[in-house]
């Protein structure tokens, strides 16, 4: 993930290329990058995406903006240019337009989606497929020790995330289930670290690919799923040294 601006010609291109690929772990490797190509994309972001090329290892690895994950259409949180959650709270409002809309459509009365598709509108079975896949991304649809850890990596609260979890096992109804992921999404920290931690919970919820984050100036970048605090940059976590310090989990 980096960040993307408007250059010259107006278009959105990354602000700075990296100078290490994934392939060369964590910048220790000899990695030549160069651009390849651009990827358009149909769904969001909305404008191309540009292709990377390690001629030392052969591999390719696209660049997507901060917020969105490997072949996602939404992006998973909106955050800044600097990777902060755009809203202070994670209220219906500020997630209608991420991954999570679905369940917020679903937790309101009068949003199920129709049955059948129409239109190029999505259905209420795919709607419950993605409350469910939701659901799994915040740990509600798993087993009661995996639950546990995903409360840790989310840093929620270790009890209010079993009885949200108790209450996901026992609802009967989509709309029932989607509340259950509004009400856990309205509990979690509003922070520098809080895109790193749902994708990282994504990641081992198996639903989310392992997304690098770009680090910049520092030339590499550090995976989801392990991202140590200290190596990303200090504007990210407003100053607050150890704040959801991520390396010792």
């Amino acid at each position: 993930m980096v960040e993307y601006a408007d250059d010259e010609q107006g278009g959105p291109q990354p602000v700075e290329i990296p100078r290490t690929a994934p392939c060369g772990a964590e910048g220790q490797g000899s990695c030549c990058t160069r651009r390849h190509s651009v990827r358009e994309r149909k769904t969001s972001p909305g404008h191309p995406l540009v292709v990377m090329v390690c001629k030392t290892h052969k591999r390719y690895f696209t660049l997507y903006p901060l917020g969105h994950m490997p072949y996602g259409r939404t992006p998973v949180l909106e955050v800044t240019a600097e990777g902060r959650p755009r809203s202070q709270a994670l209220s219906p409002a500020s997630l209608r337009e991420t991954l999570f809309a679905a369940a917020v459509d679903a937790s309101e009365s009068a949003t199920l989606w129709p049955r059948d598709s129409e239109h190029g509108r999505p259905s209420l079975r795919t709607q419950r497929r993605q409350v469910k896949r939701a659901a799994m991304w915040l740990g509600l649809d798993a087993p009661t020790r995996p639950a546990e850890q995903m409360a840790h990596i989310l840093d929620v609260d270790l009890l209010l995330h079993a009885q949200v979890h108790a209450r996901y096992r026992a609802a009967s109804t989509t709309r029932s289930r989607a509340t259950c992921v509004v009400d856990l999404l309205a509990a979690l920290s509003v922070d520098g670290m809080l895109l790193i931690r749902l994708l990282r919970a994504g990641h081992l919820a198996g639903v989310c690919p392992e997304a690098w984050w770009w680090v910049p100036g520092a030339g590499y970048g550090y995976p989801s799923f392990r991202s140590p605090r200290r190596s990303l940059p200090a504007s990210v976590f407003g100053g607050r040294p150890g704040v959801n310090d991520l390396a010792r989990s």
